[in-house]
């Protein structure tokens, strides 16, 4: 039986069973998963019903591992970039709400720089190439009034569990283990 190394990942908690890390998420490929079980910096918390019999014993996968030691974690924020604005905005044009693939779409300055308007989470939002064609420098009224366009959504920083919960949405991550489920999306709206 082969067994690739990406096959059973680990979700890494810190010692309060949080997230280390959450984007990007914290995980560990199954062999150092083991060795940090076998060298005692992690505890198992959950395991997969997969195993590795070697000629003396079973080896069960971990999922979930915890940090016996807790570690502070730095607040660094979502990274500003074209990846995690798509990911915000839900793959859509802010304006028309068409369906826009991480290649396809345009940056649209909110307030346009030529009036003062930065490059950053409050000001920019993902838009095709017509609306944004068609709003170009203009004020959000003026191009209201001249286009009925209306702006659909709200620019904002984004929180690293607002990514997380959209880019699954979305399918930017692959399919998320059972086991992690109840260790995810704390702070995510719950599904109805």
């Amino acid at each position: 039986m082969t067994i690739h190394l990406n096959q059973y990942p680990a979700l890494v908690l810190n010692a309060d069973f949080t997230p280390k890390s959450v984007f990007p998420l914290s995980t560990l490929n199954w062999q150092d998963a083991a060795k940090g079980v076998f060298l005692g910096k992690y505890v198992r918390v959950v395991d997969y019903e997969a195993s590795l019999m070697t000629r003396t014993q079973e080896y069960v996968f971990p999922s979930v591992l915890a940090m016996k030691d807790y570690v502070q974690v730095k607040n660094r924020g979502v990274p500003f970039n074209r990846h995690n604005i798509w990911i915000r905005d839900e793959g859509k044009c802010a304006y028309c709400q068409a369906r826009l693939k991480l290649n396809e779409f345009t940056f649209d300055h909110v307030k346009a720089q030529v009036h003062g308007g930065s490059t950053e989470w409050e000001n920019i939002v993902c838009a095709c190439q017509p609306c944004n064609g068609k709003k170009g420098s203009k004020t959000l009224r003026q191009v209201e009034k001249d286009h009925n366009m209306t702006l659909r959504v709200t620019p904002h920083v984004p929180t690293v569990y607002e990514i997380a919960a959209k880019a699954r949405r979305l399918g930017g991550f692959g399919p998320t283990p059972q086991e992690w489920i109840d260790f995810l999306y704390w702070e995510s709206e719950l599904e109805r």
